[in-house]
């Protein structure tokens, strides 16, 4: 198999802004189209990353930057208590730059994604209270024991984690978790998937390689007829489900606020709350029938 490789920041590729964005963006589509491995300098990662999603101020910077106020706010209106946060797929510690006064302990763990850990741990090193956790194996987190957090949090990670591992990772966080989980994950399906997907295309000229076939299966919320790849085949429904059965769900509602129903939102937000140690279970029907989880 021949390599694509993509460069960033002071490396051979150039570009800034929105021209380099579509630049990797293209050369990845093109790449998976050939089929080529992609090998990129983890500056290209993290600066495409970063670029597109919090450092230039539009919409796109907005509807990402939603997930970490209604984390925040969810931290500060609990912050009275002694509060002991665990935070799966941290990141550059984002998230944690903003609860760090409210927090008494703060464990992240990452798979180390374009060296993003890296950044927490230099950023946060003199924190008393903070450590970070190298994994993308769920039997890590092992090392805690049970219910030594009573926060547990996961913004957009969930849905890059391969399927078969989730359910092992949502056991280990309701094994450490005595108190409330956040999660926040994208919307990959109905008229949500295919109104991004139609903007990806025209914006920056390459999106997730969809047949035919795969677009009118998300759009109909048919996410098994899919092959899986990151968010192409995501179905936050299929998580809401997993979390059920080791969390009672609280609520799932959309992001940004703006008084869509989840379905209609580019970002869901699960709230849920640990059960008793032993007691697993399906949602009642009469949760379910309070989730907005459903199409009309």
């Amino acid at each position: 198999m021949r390599l694509a490789l993509i460069a960033g920041k002071g490396d051979k590729q150039n570009g800034t802004g929105a021209s380099k964005v579509r630049w990797i963006d293209g050369a990845i589509s093109a790449a998976a189209k050939r089929n080529q491995a992609v090998v990129a300098y983890p500056s290209a990662l993290r600066d495409c990353y970063n670029e597109r999603l919090f450092d230039r101020a539009g919409i796109r910077r907005l509807f990402h930057l939603a997930r970490f106020d209604w984390a925040e706010q969810a931290i500060r209106e609990r912050s009275g208590s002694e509060l002991k946060v665990i935070e799966l797929g941290c990141y550059d510690g984002r998230l944690l730059q903003r609860i760090r006064p409210h927090v008494a302990e703060y464990i992240g763990v990452d798979a180390n994604w374009s060296g993003g850990l890296d950044r927490a741990r230099t950023r946060f090193a003199r924190c008393r209270g903070v450590r970070f956790v190298e994994t993308s194996d769920a039997s890590s987190m092992r090392r805690f024991s049970n219910g030594q957090f009573n926060i547990a949090i996961s913004l957009e990670t969930l849905e890059h984690v391969p399927p078969a591992q989730v359910p092992e990772f949502l056991d280990e966080l309701a094994r450490v978790t005595a108190g409330d989980l956040f999660i926040s994950v994208p919307n990959e399906i109905g008229l949500v998937f295919l109104a991004k997907y139609v903007l990806k295309r025209l914006r920056y000229g390459g999106a997730d390689p969809y047949s035919a076939r795969e677009i009118v299966a998300a759009v109909l919320g048919r996410s098994e007829q899919i092959a899986r790849h990151d968010h192409k085949g995501f179905n936050y429904k299929k998580l809401v489900k997993l979390v059920g059965e080791r969390f009672d769900i609280l609520s799932v509602n959309g992001l940004p606020r703006l008084g869509l129903p989840a379905w209609l939102s580019f970002t869901i937000a699960i709230h849920a709350r640990s059960r008793a140690r032993g007691q697993r279970m399906l949602p009642s029907p009469s949760a379910n029938d309070r989730l907005q989880t459903g199409t009309p």
